[in-house]
């Protein structure tokens, strides 16, 4: 008796579990693209987040799709570009890329830290759109700048080079001006 009461609450509970679930992810990050793969303090650089659209249609429309971010102290996160890429013949969209432009301020931890955030987007179900949001977790590394190059054109160096030339040339001049006419062996120029 235990085991047919067992049974029959697992045929009516089983249904509710399975929608409990929700449907299938329309939507899901493939890849994240960061230009160098480092972030460095003082600097900028570009990531593309790639996602592939699987189980549904979205609707094309950038004023429909948004991306937020979290706040992390010495990051700033812009949203550059949303691009919709279809199949080639086809007229569904089955990617979305999404350009960030990620800038460290110095003020930013150096070492590997995670972006989160949420990408809102309409979805086609069933001939109803909804909007429909993807959590984001981006992980990032960030390291220190580069040093920078020593500047090649010292003031005080070129100005020491030019005294050099003056110092050697005058009396090299005199010298020619001099001894040309008397020897009577003139370079020819």
């Amino acid at each position: 008796m235990k085991r047919i009461l067992l049974f029959i609450c697992v045929l009516m509970f089983a249904p509710i579990a399975s929608r409990a679930q929700g449907p299938p992810k329309c939507m899901e990050l493939k890849k994240v693209k960061i230009e160098g793969h480092v972030l460095r303090q003082m600097e900028s650089t570009q990531a593309v987040l790639i996602f592939k659209v699987r189980n549904c249609e979205i609707i094309e429309e950038r004023g429909q799709t948004s991306v937020i971010f979290e706040s992390i102290p010495g990051l700033d996160v812009t949203v550059e570009d949303v691009v919709f890429r279809r199949q080639e013949g086809g007229n569904r969209v089955n990617e979305v890329r999404v350009t960030l432009k990620l800038t460290a301020s110095p003020d930013l931890l150096i070492g590997e830290t995670t972006l989160h955030g949420m990408l809102t987007y309409q979805a086609v179900r069933a001939r109803i759109a909804a909007p429909t949001t993807v959590s984001l977790s981006i992980p990032l590394k960030v390291g220190l700048p580069l040093a920078k190059q020593p500047n090649q054109s010292n003031a005080f160096v070129n100005g020491l080079k030019i005294a050099g030339e003056v110092v050697v040339g005058i009396p090299l001049l005199l010298f020619m001006m001099v001894y040309c006419p008397i020897s009577g062996q003139c370079p020819d120029c």
